[in-house]
């Protein structure tokens, strides 16, 4: 496949989890975008949902050379800080292309299924594409891909059950990829609006 020093991702995982009488619905959106000359974005909206509650809180960070800019808002409170990329960096949460296909294995793909498209290439890979899946409780994990006929990724699915210490559920991530080669990251409009951490 083509590689890009600049893409988008927007990704979102969809979980149903059980433990004991107890349910939730957790809903997890986010949008990752990377430049070319290493500048980054990203977005992370989270919403959970139990039985008589909700509760939603948001996190954004944009990386423009060595500045950072944070958002954080949940509980109806917004905190915007400014801070220095290295920070920000330890924060996490800001993978690169590279790493999030860095779990897809030659032999995975050697038992892969193929679907032919008109413009692109379905494959369906069966076998854990995580680290120690079961280990930690993940079983039934199937993983698609769809690639173009010019050989560029357009989206990762990967579905899987959860059972670990009388916890169970049902995930489903997806990962929708685009702006390859053209991505671009600004300073946030607001930025004067930022407190500055020493």
């Amino acid at each position: 496949m083509q590689t890009f020093k600049s893409y988008e991702i927007d990704m979102t995982t969809a979980q149903k989890i059980t433990n004991g009488a107890d349910a939730s619905d957790n809903t997890v959106k986010a949008t990752l975008r990377s430049a070319a000359n290493g500048d980054r974005y990203l977005k992370i909206v989270t919403e959970e949902k139990t039985e008589g509650s909700a509760t939603k809180s948001t996190i954004g960070m944009t990386v423009i050379g060595e500045d950072a800019y944070v958002t954080m808002e949940a509980l109806g409170t917004v905190q915007k800080i400014k801070t220095d990329a290295g920070t920000a960096s330890s924060m996490g949460g800001m993978p690169t292309l590279e790493e999030l296909l860095a779990d897809l294995s030659a032999e995975e793909f050697e038992s892969a299924t193929v679907e032919v498209g008109t413009n692109s290439w379905t494959v369906t890979l069966s076998q854990p594409t995580i680290p120690d899946a079961e280990l930690i409780g993940m079983t039934n994990l199937v993983t698609t891909i769809v690639i173009s006929r010019t050989y560029t990724i357009r989206s990762i699915t990967m579905s899987y059950d959860y059972e670990q210490s009388g916890i169970t559920g049902t995930a489903k991530v997806t990962m929708n990829f685009s702006h390859l080669g053209s991505a671009r990251v600004s300073v946030p409009l607001d930025a004067d609006e930022y407190t500055t951490m020493e």
